[in-house]
């Protein structure tokens, strides 16, 4: 996560609006990956440094369907990863 004083940043993923058009993945392979079943978004870690903030935030932006966020969060937060039933 990267840190603003107290507040701290992390990337989430919306599932269900995920297409699987690989953008994310194409920009920061670090951060996101795809699903081999259905090509949807799977995120490799939340926590943004800031060598992966600035590609990161291009993701997002440049998600087609918007399913991609980075969202500001406290410190103490824990991250759970949504996954689909095919991932478990």
């Amino acid at each position: 996560m990267v840190s603003a004083g107290r507040r701290t940043v992390r990337v989430t993923a919306d599932l269900d609006r995920c297409i699987g058009s690989g953008q994310c993945v194409l920009t920061e392979p670090r951060v996101f990956d795809q699903n081999d079943h259905d090509g949807r978004v799977v995120l490799l870690t939340d926590d943004l440094d800031a060598e992966t903030a600035p590609t990161a935030s291009l993701a997002v932006e440049t998600c087609p369907v918007q399913a991609l966020s980075v969202v500001p969060t406290n410190e103490d937060t824990t991250y759970t990863r949504r996954t689909t039933e095919r991932e478990s």
